[in-house]
Protein backbone atom coordinates (compact mmCIF):
# COMPACT_ATOMS: atom_id res chain seq x y z
CA UNK A 1 0.00 0.00 0.00
CA UNK A 2 1.33 3.42 -0.92
CA UNK A 3 2.47 6.05 1.46
CA UNK A 4 -0.50 8.29 0.65
CA UNK A 5 -2.97 5.55 1.57
CA UNK A 6 -1.13 4.79 4.80
CA UNK A 7 -1.02 8.47 5.64
CA UNK A 8 -4.77 8.70 5.01
CA UNK A 9 -5.53 5.68 7.19
CA UNK A 10 -3.34 6.99 9.99
CA UNK A 11 -4.83 10.48 9.72
CA UNK A 12 -8.44 9.31 9.67
CA UNK A 13 -7.88 6.96 12.60
CA UNK A 14 -6.20 9.79 14.50
CA UNK A 15 -9.11 12.15 13.94
CA UNK A 16 -11.80 9.56 14.72
CA UNK A 17 -10.16 8.34 17.92
CA UNK A 18 -9.38 11.86 19.05
CA UNK A 19 -12.92 13.12 18.46
CA UNK A 20 -14.56 10.15 20.20
CA UNK A 21 -12.28 10.22 23.23
CA UNK A 22 -12.42 13.97 23.68
CA UNK A 23 -16.18 14.22 23.21
CA UNK A 24 -16.56 11.62 25.96
CA UNK A 25 -14.14 13.52 28.19
CA UNK A 26 -15.89 16.86 27.70
CA UNK A 27 -19.28 15.19 28.24
CA UNK A 28 -17.93 13.81 31.51
CA UNK A 29 -16.60 17.21 32.58
CA UNK A 30 -19.87 18.99 31.87
CA UNK A 31 -21.94 16.39 33.71
CA UNK A 32 -19.48 16.06 36.58
CA UNK A 33 -19.61 19.78 37.24
CA UNK A 34 -22.72 21.27 35.68
CA UNK A 35 -21.84 24.84 36.53
CA UNK A 36 -18.68 24.67 34.44
CA UNK A 37 -18.41 27.69 32.18
CA UNK A 38 -18.46 27.39 28.41
CA UNK A 39 -14.95 28.74 28.06
CA UNK A 40 -13.74 26.26 30.69
CA UNK A 41 -15.24 23.41 28.66
CA UNK A 42 -13.56 24.65 25.48
CA UNK A 43 -10.29 25.12 27.34
CA UNK A 44 -10.45 21.59 28.73
CA UNK A 45 -11.27 20.18 25.28
CA UNK A 46 -8.33 22.00 23.72
CA UNK A 47 -5.93 20.85 26.41
CA UNK A 48 -7.15 17.28 26.09
CA UNK A 49 -6.95 17.36 22.29
CA UNK A 50 -3.79 19.19 21.38
CA UNK A 51 -1.34 16.81 23.01
CA UNK A 52 -2.87 13.59 21.60
CA UNK A 53 -2.80 15.23 18.15
CA UNK A 54 0.88 15.94 18.62
CA UNK A 55 1.50 12.34 19.61
CA UNK A 56 -0.57 11.13 16.67
CA UNK A 57 1.35 13.30 14.22
CA UNK A 58 4.57 11.77 15.52
CA UNK A 59 3.14 8.34 14.66
CA UNK A 60 2.26 9.50 11.14
CA UNK A 61 5.75 10.93 10.67
CA UNK A 62 7.21 7.57 11.71
CA UNK A 63 4.89 5.85 9.22
CA UNK A 64 6.00 8.11 6.38
CA UNK A 65 9.63 7.64 7.34
CA UNK A 66 9.25 3.87 7.13
CA UNK A 67 7.54 4.14 3.75
CA UNK A 68 10.80 5.46 2.35
CA UNK A 69 13.03 3.13 4.30
CA UNK A 70 12.77 -0.38 2.91
CA UNK A 71 14.60 -2.00 5.82
CA UNK A 72 12.15 -0.75 8.39
CA UNK A 73 9.22 -1.06 6.02
CA UNK A 74 9.75 -4.81 5.61
CA UNK A 75 9.49 -5.20 9.37
CA UNK A 76 6.44 -2.98 9.64
CA UNK A 77 3.32 -5.11 10.30
CA UNK A 78 0.98 -3.31 7.91
CA UNK A 79 -1.61 -0.54 7.67
CA UNK A 80 -3.91 -2.11 10.28
CA UNK A 81 -1.35 -1.47 12.97
CA UNK A 82 -1.18 2.20 12.05
CA UNK A 83 -4.74 2.55 13.31
CA UNK A 84 -4.07 0.50 16.45
CA UNK A 85 -0.86 2.31 17.35
CA UNK A 86 -2.37 5.73 16.63
CA UNK A 87 -5.40 4.91 18.75
CA UNK A 88 -3.29 3.71 21.65
CA UNK A 89 -1.09 6.79 21.48
CA UNK A 90 -4.13 9.08 21.60
CA UNK A 91 -5.68 7.05 24.41
CA UNK A 92 -2.48 7.09 26.47
CA UNK A 93 -2.16 10.84 25.89
CA UNK A 94 -5.71 11.46 27.09
CA UNK A 95 -5.24 9.20 30.12
CA UNK A 96 -2.08 11.07 31.10
CA UNK A 97 -3.90 14.38 30.74
CA UNK A 98 -6.84 13.13 32.78
CA UNK A 99 -4.45 12.07 35.52
CA UNK A 100 -2.88 15.53 35.42
CA UNK A 101 -6.33 17.14 35.40
CA UNK A 102 -7.97 15.09 38.17
CA UNK A 103 -5.16 13.06 39.74
CA UNK A 104 -4.07 15.50 42.45
CA UNK A 105 -7.67 16.22 43.40
CA UNK A 106 -8.51 12.52 43.62
CA UNK A 107 -5.45 11.71 45.73
CA UNK A 108 -6.21 14.60 48.08
CA UNK A 109 -9.80 13.44 48.58
CA UNK A 110 -8.69 9.84 49.00
CA UNK A 111 -6.35 10.94 51.78
CA UNK A 112 -9.28 12.30 53.81
CA UNK A 113 -11.96 9.78 52.85
CA UNK A 114 -11.29 7.51 55.84
CA UNK A 115 -8.68 9.43 57.79
CA UNK A 116 -10.52 12.07 59.81
CA UNK A 117 -13.81 12.49 61.63
CA UNK A 118 -16.33 14.98 60.32
CA UNK A 119 -16.27 17.82 62.84
CA UNK A 120 -16.62 19.20 65.35
CA UNK A 121 -17.02 22.60 63.76
CA UNK A 122 -18.44 25.90 65.05
CA UNK A 123 -21.29 27.84 63.46
CA UNK A 124 -22.49 31.19 64.78
CA UNK A 125 -26.01 31.56 66.18
CA UNK A 126 -28.31 34.58 66.04
CA UNK A 127 -26.74 35.67 69.37
CA UNK A 128 -23.00 35.11 68.81
CA UNK A 129 -22.01 36.96 71.99
CA UNK A 130 -23.78 34.46 74.27
CA UNK A 131 -24.07 31.19 72.34
CA UNK A 132 -22.51 28.96 69.70
CA UNK A 133 -23.41 25.87 67.66
CA UNK A 134 -21.10 22.87 67.78
CA UNK A 135 -21.79 20.36 65.00
CA UNK A 136 -20.29 16.94 64.39
CA UNK A 137 -21.06 13.67 62.68
CA UNK A 138 -21.58 10.57 64.77
CA UNK A 139 -24.05 8.42 66.64
CA UNK A 140 -26.16 9.96 69.39
CA UNK A 141 -27.74 7.87 72.12
CA UNK A 142 -30.71 9.05 74.14
CA UNK A 143 -29.74 10.79 77.36
CA UNK A 144 -26.00 11.03 76.72
CA UNK A 145 -24.02 14.29 76.83
CA UNK A 146 -21.50 14.20 73.99
CA UNK A 147 -20.55 17.89 74.39
CA UNK A 148 -19.45 19.41 77.70
CA UNK A 149 -17.74 22.64 78.72
CA UNK A 150 -14.81 22.13 81.07
CA UNK A 151 -15.00 23.93 84.41
CA UNK A 152 -18.31 25.67 83.63
CA UNK A 153 -21.66 24.95 85.28
CA UNK A 154 -24.08 27.72 84.34
CA UNK A 155 -24.83 27.02 80.70
CA UNK A 156 -27.51 25.28 78.68
CA UNK A 157 -27.11 22.64 75.99
CA UNK A 158 -29.75 21.79 73.41
CA UNK A 159 -28.83 18.75 71.32
CA UNK A 160 -30.65 17.64 68.19
CA UNK A 161 -30.16 15.89 64.89
CA UNK A 162 -29.72 17.86 61.67
CA UNK A 163 -31.94 16.42 58.97
CA UNK A 164 -33.32 17.71 55.70
CA UNK A 165 -34.80 15.62 52.91
CA UNK A 166 -33.60 18.18 50.38
CA UNK A 167 -29.99 17.57 51.39
CA UNK A 168 -29.46 14.36 49.46
CA UNK A 169 -26.61 12.71 51.37
CA UNK A 170 -26.33 14.73 54.61
CA UNK A 171 -26.86 12.10 57.30
CA UNK A 172 -25.80 11.63 60.90
CA UNK A 173 -25.07 15.28 61.74
CA UNK A 174 -25.63 16.29 65.36
CA UNK A 175 -25.96 19.82 66.67
CA UNK A 176 -25.36 21.14 70.18
CA UNK A 177 -26.49 24.72 70.82
CA UNK A 178 -24.54 26.00 73.82
CA UNK A 179 -26.20 29.06 75.39
CA UNK A 180 -25.85 31.13 78.55
CA UNK A 181 -22.22 31.97 77.77
CA UNK A 182 -20.33 35.07 78.83
CA UNK A 183 -19.12 37.45 76.11
CA UNK A 184 -15.41 37.78 75.38
CA UNK A 185 -14.62 34.55 77.23
CA UNK A 186 -12.42 31.57 76.40
CA UNK A 187 -14.15 28.19 76.75
CA UNK A 188 -12.79 24.67 76.54
CA UNK A 189 -15.06 21.86 75.46
CA UNK A 190 -14.88 18.12 75.04
CA UNK A 191 -16.65 15.97 72.47
CA UNK A 192 -17.29 12.30 73.21
CA UNK A 193 -18.27 10.00 70.37
CA UNK A 194 -18.10 6.42 69.18
CA UNK A 195 -14.79 5.23 67.83
CA UNK A 196 -14.16 4.25 64.28
CA UNK A 197 -13.69 0.54 63.59
CA UNK A 198 -9.92 0.91 63.27
CA UNK A 199 -9.64 2.90 66.51
CA UNK A 200 -11.83 0.35 68.28
CA UNK A 201 -9.60 -2.52 67.15
CA UNK A 202 -6.55 -0.69 68.52
CA UNK A 203 -8.32 0.24 71.76
CA UNK A 204 -11.37 -1.71 72.91
CA UNK A 205 -13.01 1.23 74.73
CA UNK A 206 -16.25 2.31 73.03
CA UNK A 207 -15.70 6.07 72.99
CA UNK A 208 -12.99 8.58 72.29
CA UNK A 209 -12.78 12.09 73.74
CA UNK A 210 -11.36 15.16 72.02
CA UNK A 211 -10.75 18.59 73.56
CA UNK A 212 -11.00 21.96 71.81
CA UNK A 213 -11.58 25.59 72.74
CA UNK A 214 -13.35 28.67 71.39
CA UNK A 215 -13.77 32.34 72.32
CA UNK A 216 -17.10 34.19 72.43
CA UNK A 217 -17.50 37.57 70.76
CA UNK A 218 -17.23 40.88 72.56
CA UNK A 219 -20.50 42.66 73.23
CA UNK A 220 -21.38 46.02 71.65
CA UNK A 221 -20.72 49.17 73.67
CA UNK A 222 -24.33 49.52 74.76
CA UNK A 223 -24.10 46.27 76.71
CA UNK A 224 -20.72 46.96 78.33
CA UNK A 225 -19.60 49.20 81.14
CA UNK A 226 -16.36 50.98 81.94
CA UNK A 227 -14.70 50.17 78.63
CA UNK A 228 -13.30 52.96 76.51
CA UNK A 229 -12.47 50.97 73.38
CA UNK A 230 -12.42 47.48 71.96
CA UNK A 231 -10.88 45.59 69.07
CA UNK A 232 -12.50 43.09 66.74
CA UNK A 233 -10.42 41.10 64.27
CA UNK A 234 -11.52 38.65 61.59
CA UNK A 235 -10.20 36.97 58.47
CA UNK A 236 -11.79 37.07 55.01
CA UNK A 237 -11.07 34.16 52.68
CA UNK A 238 -12.47 33.66 49.20
CA UNK A 239 -12.61 30.61 46.93
CA UNK A 240 -10.82 28.05 49.07
CA UNK A 241 -11.90 25.06 46.96
CA UNK A 242 -10.65 22.99 49.89
CA UNK A 243 -12.56 19.96 48.64
CA UNK A 244 -10.01 19.45 45.89
CA UNK A 245 -7.05 21.74 46.54
CA UNK A 246 -4.39 21.61 49.21
CA UNK A 247 -4.88 24.53 51.63
CA UNK A 248 -2.25 23.36 54.10
CA UNK A 249 -0.09 26.50 53.72
CA UNK A 250 -3.16 28.67 54.38
CA UNK A 251 -4.02 26.70 57.51
CA UNK A 252 -0.48 27.12 58.81
CA UNK A 253 -0.73 30.90 58.40
CA UNK A 254 -4.20 31.02 60.00
CA UNK A 255 -2.73 29.34 63.07
CA UNK A 256 -0.40 32.33 63.43
CA UNK A 257 -3.48 34.58 63.65
CA UNK A 258 -5.60 32.10 65.60
CA UNK A 259 -5.42 33.72 69.04
CA UNK A 260 -5.94 37.20 67.61
CA UNK A 261 -9.02 36.78 65.41
CA UNK A 262 -12.61 36.45 66.58
CA UNK A 263 -14.07 34.70 63.53
CA UNK A 264 -13.50 33.88 59.86
CA UNK A 265 -15.68 34.86 56.90
CA UNK A 266 -15.60 32.80 53.71
CA UNK A 267 -16.90 34.31 50.47
CA UNK A 268 -18.15 31.12 48.82
CA UNK A 269 -16.66 28.17 46.96
CA UNK A 270 -15.25 26.49 50.06
CA UNK A 271 -15.52 23.29 47.99
CA UNK A 272 -15.49 22.71 44.24
CA UNK A 273 -18.83 20.92 44.10
CA UNK A 274 -21.19 20.78 47.08
CA UNK A 275 -23.26 18.01 45.49
CA UNK A 276 -20.66 15.41 46.50
CA UNK A 277 -19.80 14.25 49.99
CA UNK A 278 -16.14 13.64 49.12
CA UNK A 279 -15.58 17.38 48.77
CA UNK A 280 -16.87 18.12 52.27
CA UNK A 281 -14.90 15.24 53.75
CA UNK A 282 -11.77 16.77 52.28
CA UNK A 283 -12.74 20.25 53.46
CA UNK A 284 -13.30 19.14 57.05
CA UNK A 285 -10.26 16.88 56.93
CA UNK A 286 -8.03 19.81 56.04
CA UNK A 287 -9.76 22.44 58.17
CA UNK A 288 -10.63 20.44 61.31
CA UNK A 289 -8.15 22.22 63.59
CA UNK A 290 -9.48 25.59 62.43
CA UNK A 291 -13.25 25.08 62.22
CA UNK A 292 -13.32 23.32 65.61
CA UNK A 293 -12.00 26.42 67.39
CA UNK A 294 -12.84 29.52 65.31
CA UNK A 295 -16.46 30.30 64.37
CA UNK A 296 -16.93 30.78 60.64
CA UNK A 297 -19.46 32.51 58.42
CA UNK A 298 -20.24 31.12 54.96
CA UNK A 299 -21.47 32.85 51.80
CA UNK A 300 -22.77 30.79 48.89
CA UNK A 301 -20.68 30.65 45.72
CA UNK A 302 -21.20 29.17 42.28
CA UNK A 303 -19.47 25.91 43.22
CA UNK A 304 -21.38 25.38 46.48
CA UNK A 305 -24.65 27.23 45.87
CA UNK A 306 -25.31 27.20 42.14
CA UNK A 307 -27.47 24.06 42.07
CA UNK A 308 -30.43 23.40 44.37
CA UNK A 309 -29.04 20.11 45.65
CA UNK A 310 -25.65 21.65 46.34
CA UNK A 311 -27.25 24.66 48.01
CA UNK A 312 -29.32 22.51 50.36
CA UNK A 313 -26.30 20.41 51.23
CA UNK A 314 -24.31 23.54 52.09
CA UNK A 315 -27.03 25.24 54.14
CA UNK A 316 -27.87 22.03 55.99
CA UNK A 317 -24.25 21.43 56.93
CA UNK A 318 -23.90 25.08 57.99
CA UNK A 319 -27.23 26.07 59.63
CA UNK A 320 -26.65 29.80 59.92
CA UNK A 321 -29.37 32.27 61.00
CA UNK A 322 -30.83 32.58 57.49
CA UNK A 323 -33.74 34.98 56.97
CA UNK A 324 -35.58 32.65 54.58
CA UNK A 325 -33.61 29.60 53.51
CA UNK A 326 -36.07 28.81 50.72
CA UNK A 327 -35.32 32.08 48.92
CA UNK A 328 -31.59 32.22 49.64
CA UNK A 329 -28.76 31.84 52.13
CA UNK A 330 -28.72 35.49 53.22
CA UNK A 331 -28.67 36.95 56.74
CA UNK A 332 -27.10 39.69 58.85
CA UNK A 333 -25.57 40.11 62.28
CA UNK A 334 -24.63 43.06 64.46
CA UNK A 335 -21.13 42.53 65.81
CA UNK A 336 -19.66 45.21 68.09
CA UNK A 337 -21.65 48.11 66.66
CA UNK A 338 -21.13 47.02 63.05
CA UNK A 339 -23.66 45.43 60.72
CA UNK A 340 -22.35 42.42 58.78
CA UNK A 341 -24.53 41.51 55.80
CA UNK A 342 -24.12 38.17 53.99
CA UNK A 343 -25.76 37.87 50.58
CA UNK A 344 -26.65 34.91 48.36
CA UNK A 345 -26.20 35.95 44.74
CA UNK A 346 -27.28 32.47 43.60
CA UNK A 347 -30.69 32.66 45.32
CA UNK A 348 -30.97 29.15 46.74
CA UNK A 349 -29.60 27.66 43.53
CA UNK A 350 -32.26 29.21 41.28
CA UNK A 351 -30.65 32.34 39.78
CA UNK A 352 -27.09 32.91 38.64
CA UNK A 353 -25.30 36.06 39.90
CA UNK A 354 -28.48 37.94 40.73
CA UNK A 355 -30.47 39.06 43.77
CA UNK A 356 -34.13 38.07 43.84
CA UNK A 357 -36.93 40.40 44.92
CA UNK A 358 -37.25 38.92 48.41
CA UNK A 359 -33.56 39.36 49.13
CA UNK A 360 -33.47 42.84 47.58
CA UNK A 361 -36.40 44.02 49.71
CA UNK A 362 -34.83 42.57 52.86
CA UNK A 363 -31.44 44.11 52.06
CA UNK A 364 -32.90 47.59 51.52
CA UNK A 365 -34.75 47.32 54.83
CA UNK A 366 -31.68 46.12 56.75
CA UNK A 367 -29.41 48.84 55.39
CA UNK A 368 -32.00 51.59 55.88
CA UNK A 369 -32.59 50.63 59.51
CA UNK A 370 -28.87 50.40 60.20
CA UNK A 371 -28.28 53.78 58.58
CA UNK A 372 -30.82 55.36 60.95
CA UNK A 373 -29.50 53.53 64.01
CA UNK A 374 -26.91 55.72 65.81
CA UNK A 375 -25.41 52.65 67.46
CA UNK A 376 -24.39 51.14 64.11
CA UNK A 377 -21.08 52.66 63.04
CA UNK A 378 -20.32 50.84 59.79
CA UNK A 379 -21.85 48.32 57.40
CA UNK A 380 -19.89 45.56 55.64
CA UNK A 381 -21.27 43.56 52.71
CA UNK A 382 -20.04 40.04 51.92
CA UNK A 383 -20.93 38.09 48.77
CA UNK A 384 -19.38 35.83 46.17
CA UNK A 385 -19.81 38.14 43.16
CA UNK A 386 -19.97 41.88 43.63
CA UNK A 387 -20.98 44.96 41.58
CA UNK A 388 -17.44 45.76 40.45
CA UNK A 389 -15.17 42.90 39.51
CA UNK A 390 -12.09 43.15 37.37
CA UNK A 391 -11.76 46.73 36.25
CA UNK A 392 -12.95 50.05 37.61
CA UNK A 393 -15.52 50.80 34.90
CA UNK A 394 -16.79 47.26 34.53
CA UNK A 395 -20.06 46.89 36.38
CA UNK A 396 -21.94 43.63 36.79
CA UNK A 397 -25.05 43.87 34.56
CA UNK A 398 -27.34 42.22 37.12
CA UNK A 399 -25.83 42.99 40.53
CA UNK A 400 -24.61 46.51 39.75
CA UNK A 401 -27.97 48.21 39.04
CA UNK A 402 -29.40 46.80 42.29
CA UNK A 403 -26.51 47.10 44.73
CA UNK A 404 -24.63 50.22 43.68
CA UNK A 405 -27.57 52.65 44.14
CA UNK A 406 -28.01 51.29 47.69
CA UNK A 407 -24.32 51.70 48.41
CA UNK A 408 -24.39 55.22 47.00
CA UNK A 409 -27.37 56.19 49.20
CA UNK A 410 -26.01 54.76 52.46
CA UNK A 411 -22.68 56.20 53.53
CA UNK A 412 -22.21 53.72 56.39
CA UNK A 413 -21.37 51.00 53.85
CA UNK A 414 -17.58 51.14 54.02
CA UNK A 415 -16.40 47.90 52.36
CA UNK A 416 -17.90 45.40 49.91
CA UNK A 417 -16.05 42.07 49.88
CA UNK A 418 -16.31 39.55 47.04
CA UNK A 419 -14.46 36.61 45.57
CA UNK A 420 -15.19 34.45 42.51
CA UNK A 421 -12.14 35.69 40.61
CA UNK A 422 -9.07 33.92 41.95
CA UNK A 423 -6.96 36.99 42.41
CA UNK A 424 -6.73 40.23 44.38
CA UNK A 425 -8.13 43.62 43.37
CA UNK A 426 -9.09 46.79 45.23
CA UNK A 427 -11.23 49.62 43.94
CA UNK A 428 -12.38 52.75 45.79
CA UNK A 429 -15.56 54.42 44.53
CA UNK A 430 -16.12 58.06 45.50
CA UNK A 431 -19.80 58.91 46.00
CA UNK A 432 -19.31 62.52 47.09
CA UNK A 433 -20.23 62.40 50.78
CA UNK A 434 -18.49 59.05 51.28
CA UNK A 435 -16.23 56.48 49.65
CA UNK A 436 -16.64 52.70 49.53
CA UNK A 437 -13.99 50.06 49.04
CA UNK A 438 -14.75 47.20 46.64
CA UNK A 439 -12.34 44.34 47.28
CA UNK A 440 -12.00 41.13 45.29
CA UNK A 441 -10.19 38.58 47.44
CA UNK A 442 -10.49 35.19 45.77
CA UNK A 443 -7.08 33.64 46.37
CA UNK A 444 -8.00 31.27 49.19
CA UNK A 445 -6.91 28.02 47.57
CA UNK A 446 -8.32 27.56 44.07
CA UNK A 447 -6.05 27.87 41.07
CA UNK A 448 -5.21 31.55 40.62
CA UNK A 449 -6.37 33.20 37.39
CA UNK A 450 -7.49 36.46 35.89
CA UNK A 451 -10.80 35.01 34.81
CA UNK A 452 -12.52 35.84 31.53
CA UNK A 453 -14.55 39.00 31.22
CA UNK A 454 -17.88 37.83 29.88
CA UNK A 455 -19.18 41.41 30.05
CA UNK A 456 -16.51 42.89 27.78
CA UNK A 457 -15.92 39.73 25.77
CA UNK A 458 -12.16 39.68 26.23
CA UNK A 459 -9.45 39.00 28.80
CA UNK A 460 -8.74 41.79 31.22
CA UNK A 461 -5.93 41.66 33.77
CA UNK A 462 -6.51 43.20 37.18
CA UNK A 463 -5.48 46.84 37.36
CA UNK A 464 -3.12 46.30 40.24
CA UNK A 465 0.59 45.80 40.89
CA UNK A 466 2.01 42.92 38.90
CA UNK A 467 3.06 40.81 41.89
CA UNK A 468 -0.46 40.91 43.30
CA UNK A 469 -2.45 39.78 40.29
CA UNK A 470 -2.41 36.04 40.62
CA UNK A 471 -1.34 35.03 44.10
CA UNK A 472 -2.92 32.96 46.84
CA UNK A 473 -3.83 35.15 49.75
CA UNK A 474 -6.32 36.04 52.48
CA UNK A 475 -7.29 39.23 54.31
CA UNK A 476 -7.31 40.29 57.94
CA UNK A 477 -9.60 43.09 59.10
CA UNK A 478 -9.00 44.83 62.45
CA UNK A 479 -11.69 47.12 63.86
CA UNK A 480 -10.74 49.53 66.64
CA UNK A 481 -13.91 50.96 68.16
CA UNK A 482 -13.84 54.00 70.45
CA UNK A 483 -16.23 54.69 73.30
CA UNK A 484 -17.64 57.75 71.56
CA UNK A 485 -19.63 55.22 69.53
CA UNK A 486 -19.18 57.21 66.35
CA UNK A 487 -15.54 56.62 65.57
CA UNK A 488 -13.80 53.51 64.37
CA UNK A 489 -10.68 52.67 62.43
CA UNK A 490 -10.79 49.84 59.91
CA UNK A 491 -7.38 48.32 59.21
CA UNK A 492 -7.31 46.04 56.16
CA UNK A 493 -4.33 43.84 55.37
CA UNK A 494 -3.85 41.27 52.61
CA UNK A 495 -1.35 38.48 53.30
CA UNK A 496 0.08 35.92 50.92
CA UNK A 497 0.52 32.27 51.90
CA UNK A 498 3.95 33.06 53.32
CA UNK A 499 2.42 35.65 55.66
CA UNK A 500 3.98 38.53 53.71
CA UNK A 501 1.95 41.74 53.56
CA UNK A 502 0.65 42.33 50.02
CA UNK A 503 -1.53 45.35 50.66
CA UNK A 504 -2.51 47.56 53.59
CA UNK A 505 -5.01 50.36 54.07
CA UNK A 506 -6.72 52.12 56.97
CA UNK A 507 -10.15 53.76 56.92
CA UNK A 508 -10.78 56.43 59.53
CA UNK A 509 -7.18 56.99 60.56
Amino acid sequence: MGSFANFTIGGISLIVFSIIVNVLIVFFLVNYQKNIRRYQTIKAMLYLSIYPYVFGMIVIIVVLYNEYNAIFYERWPGPFWYIVITGYVILIGDILLLIAYFGKLWLLRLNYRFKHNWGPYLVQTAEPHHSVKIIWKGKLKKGEKPIELIGVKDYKTQICNIQDKKASWVRGLRQAIISGLEPDTEYEYTIRRSKSLLSFLLDSSNYETETYNFHTLKEPFLARKNQKETNISFLVIGDMHAGGHNVGPLISIIKNHHKEVDFIITLGDIVSDSRYIAHFKTYFGQMRNIVSQIPMYYCTGNHDGFTKSGYYNLTTIFPQPYVDRETGGYFSQIISNNLFVFLDVYNAGTNFEKINKEQEKWLESEISEASKNPNIINIFLFMHNQPFARIEKEIHPDLGPILEPMIERHKKIKVVFGGHYHSFKTNVKDYGDHSTFYIVTGGGGGKTSYGMSKYLGKHNPYLYEKEHKRIKHFMRIDLNIKDTNDYQTISMTAFDWKNNVLWYNVIGD
